[in-house]
């Protein structure tokens, strides 16, 4: 099923209909995690599409031999990549993209063929893979969501859809982020948050004037978080830095050059003193006294 039947299906089932910035989302996002909040969309199981093919490593054939150019193994049989020039199963628009291959991992779609005895797979290339760095998404969906919403609390408008929830580690409450339906201006419309969803009566106050500046929030704190790990990063590269300095002035004061384990062992790294003898106790922190070390 497309996103756009999947979000008309959703529409119809809670009984409104989402703003146009939100069905955007939806369509170019599903779904996200942003400054480790969670936007709620699609679940997993509505996004993954089932795409043909198969992701296999291929190495240098034999030619000469009648083989094929490229050759991979799957499930104990020769797979050969496929090499006709008039294939109809094959993309030859990303065939071109073949010209430079060296070998590696390539999606192919398979044939199975037996012939004389002999068992094998035409692979008909499809593309070649790129390496994506897949990022984390919420759990449940916005219909999920919102069903649990009404389950949990029925005296609450219908016309609210929960795009985000968190629980509060300091008094436990279950707070939900809702888009108001019912209020829809233009492209866009006011998220409202839950100050309890098991609590009946719970505040329900105006968070955001619409979900665009929601997101724009969201991105804002992502920003800054990058800003904030990069600077503690240095800090923490920084006293690494002093650690090993006073590290080395110990062990050249003490050992000279390395400590008795160490050369005894002819060991490169004077680092792994650490190990030998002991020096930082990892249960109080602290030096041993008999090392008398001071930073």
């Amino acid at each position: 099923m497309t996103k756009p039947n999947q979000i008309i299906e959703i529409e119809f089932f809670l009984g409104i209909k989402f703003p146009q910035f939100y069905r955007q989302f939806l369509l170019e996002q599903g779904s996200a995690i942003i400054a480790g909040y969670p936007i709620f969309g699609f679940s997993d199981q509505e996004t993954e599409e089932k795409e043909k093919g198969i992701i296999l490593p291929f190495k240098a054939g034999d030619p000469r031999k009648g083989g094929f150019d490229w050759v991979a193994n799957y499930q104990e049989k020769i797979v050969g990549l496929c090499n006709k020039p008039g294939c109809s199963i094959c993309d030859f628009k990303e065939r071109k993209k073949l010209k430079d291959f060296q070998g590696g991992e390539l999606k192919v779609e398979l044939s199975f063929y037996q012939k004389e005895n002999k068992e094998f797979y035409i692979g008909h290339f499809i593309s070649i893979p790129e390496k994506e760095i897949k990022r984390e998404k919420p759990k449940i969906s916005v219909l999920e969501a919102t069903e649990i919403l009404r389950y949990k609390r029925p005296d609450i408008s219908k016309k609210l859809v929960v795009i985000s929830s968190k629980k509060d580690l300091r008094d436990g409450k279950e707070k939900a982020l809702c888009i108001d339906t019912e209020r829809i201006q233009g492209d866009d419309a006011p998220l409202v948050e839950i100050s309890d969803i098991n609590q009946e009566e719970a505040d329900v106050f105006l968070a955001f004037r619409s979900f665009k500046e929601y997101l724009e929030h969201l991105k804002r704190l992502e920003e800054e978080n990058k800003a904030f790990f990069a600077a503690y990063q240095r800090i923490r590269n920084r006293k690494n830095e002093v650690r090993e300095r006073v590290f080395r002035q110990f062990i050249s004061r003490v050992f000279r050059n390395k400590c008795p384990v160490c050369e005894k062992q002819d060991r490169g790294d004077y680092l792994l003193c650490q190990q030998c003898l002991n020096w930082l106790d990892p249960k109080r922190g602290l030096y041993p006294l008999q090392y008398q070390i001071q930073i």
